[in-house]
């Protein structure tokens, strides 16, 4: 089930979610905001008994690593979609640390898909909007994406030229940038 197609607007239990993640599912769902409960990143927080922190993804926006802690003080990790990256190995609150139970989503486990790190596709990215733009300086660029999750491109694009990303309301074609 995806959230944005099959999930009734009038689902009667609460959502604990990440900021980014409740903003979503209010602004285009239309989810009414009282059964939505943002929690912080990175820091612990208890529901329901059960302590709850929020962490990097590594993923499109919104999406976290859950790390639950029992009353009993065990540890479980749900990583639901993520990007796995040497730098989550060095998260202070998995190291030295057992986790009891792990829910690891393993959509692209298999070795036949090897993605290139994060990092090197936004520096392509970027690199190949330079390269474009050096050849012809007045060539709008336009990055076709689904709704979310290549924010982190658009942002690097951005960030390199000095330039806006404009995006049109629910169009799945989010991020345009203009040449100098």
């Amino acid at each position: 089930m995806t959230i944005t197609e099959d999930l009734p607007k009038n689902f009667p239990v609460q959502f604990t979610v990440a900021k980014v993640t409740g903003n979503l599912i209010k602004s285009r769902m239309g989810i009414k905001p009282d059964i939505v409960h943002d929690l912080p990143m990175n820091t612990p927080c208890t529901v329901e008994g059960t302590e709850v922190l929020l962490l990097e993804a590594n993923h499109c926006p919104g999406s976290v690593l859950f790390l639950f802690k029992t009353q009993q003080g065990r540890l479980i990790l749900h990583t639901g979609d993520f990007r796995a990256d040497p730098s989550m190995e060095e998260m202070k609150c998995l190291q030295n640390v057992r986790i009891h139970q792990l829910y690891l989503d393993t959509t692209y486990c298999d070795p036949k898909y090897a993605f290139p790190p994060q990092k090197l596709v936004i520096e392509f990215g970027v690199s190949l909007v330079e390269k474009i733009l050096t050849e012809k300086p007045k060539t709008l660029v336009v990055c076709g994406s689904y709704t979310i999750g290549k924010e982190r491109i658009f942002t690097a694009i951005a960030r390199r030229f000095d330039c806006k990303i404009c995006v049109q309301r629910q169009v799945q074609s989010p991020g345009v940038f203009r040449g100098s």
